[in-house]
């Protein structure tokens, strides 16, 4: 089986780990005997005309596909463009199904899941009743990267206080994406401090993918305080560590925290009750967070042996 995928989020020299978790779910396909040809598309630097200037590459490397798999849908558009659709389709909604970023990107997602013959998605499993070519399958963690380790090592090794707690903020671009709310994350840090909690920030962007997990596994917890996400991969990262997390209610957290001992989800979102959440999950001690990821199959190799089933539901044409 040979499979392309196209895609607009994908590493690429200046931006080492941008997308790196399509990449490493694309990696993680070939122990199951997985061929694959990846078209990155970087809009991201040249431009959304990107993907009207692909077709002609898209048009000729499908081709020699089984099955094209659009890990966005402007990725959908430029192969539906390109070929009109002439090889079966995967569409891969990687953030909340239920809330298109702008009225364009609905479009397009209707247009692209319409016209897939599976469709994944990351979060909301429950919103509505989805038809049956719609499969909910967050992305996996890497569980060998993602590992528990002495706290007081992973502090040496950044340079941090060995006896100070630190709270862990995570975003690629830094604390200036409004949509992850570093303002929020201050404000709780300073309401924690009232509470009587010492805890100092520790913010995580820009680093280099092997230095992520020290970050995890340096903190006491990490604080997500997004306004939206689809399937957070900070949030398995910090589990697959043993870190416990306290989020708002975005995307599929409030699933994949369920049954977590030192998480929690705040369903009203406001500061006070996070720091609440979170002074509750500095007093736990005993943690499961990391065995919660093998339980619910969002260990990489879990992941890619359901995402291969995809694939041969497709070529079966029960997908």
């Amino acid at each position: 089986m040979k499979i392309l995928h196209i895609t607009s989020a994908y590493p690429y020299p200046q931006h080492e780990v941008y997308g790196i978790f399509v990449k490493e779910q694309i990696d993680s396909l070939l122990d199951l005997g997985v061929q694959n040809d990846v078209c990155f598309i970087n809009a991201r630097e040249k431009g959304s005309l990107q993907y009207l200037l692909e077709t002609g590459r898209i048009r000729r490397i499908s081709q020699d596909c089984d099955i094209v798999h659009c890990h966005h849908p402007y990725s959908g558009m430029a192969y539906l463009l390109s070929t009109l659709g002439n090889r079966p389709m995967v569409y891969s909604h990687l953030g909340d199904i239920e809330k298109p970023p702008s009225r364009i990107n609905g479009i397009l997602q209707n247009i692209s899941t319409h016209r897939a013959r599976a469709v994944i998605f990351k979060s909301n499993p429950e919103a509505r009743v989805y038809p049956a070519k719609y499969h909910y399958l967050p992305n996996g963690v890497n569980t060998d990267l993602f590992r528990p380790m002495d706290q007081r090592e992973a502090k040496e090794k950044l340079g941090l206080d060995p006896d100070k707690k630190y709270i862990l903020f995570v975003s690629a671009v830094g604390t200036g994406n409004r949509v992850k709310r570093y303002d929020k994350y201050q404000e709780i840090m300073q309401r924690v401090k009232l509470l009587g909690w010492d805890v100092d920030e520790l913010v995580m962007a820009g680093v280099e993918r092997v230095r992520t997990s020290l970050y995890f596994n340096a903190a006491d917890a990490l604080l997500l305080t997004s306004d939206q996400e689809g399937s957070p991969n900070v949030v398995k990262e910090a589990l697959a560590c043993d870190i416990p997390v306290v989020s708002t209610d975005v995307g599929n957290v409030q699933l994949m925290l369920e049954g977590c001992r030192a998480s929690f989800v705040s369903r009203t979102g406001t500061t006070e009750n996070m720091a609440d959440l979170l002074g509750q999950s500095l007093r736990i001690r005993e943690r499961n967070e990391r065995s919660m990821i093998f339980e619910k199959g969002l260990d990489m190799a879990s992941v890619a042996r359901k995402l291969g089933e995809i694939y041969q539901g497709v070529l079966a044409g029960v997908a």
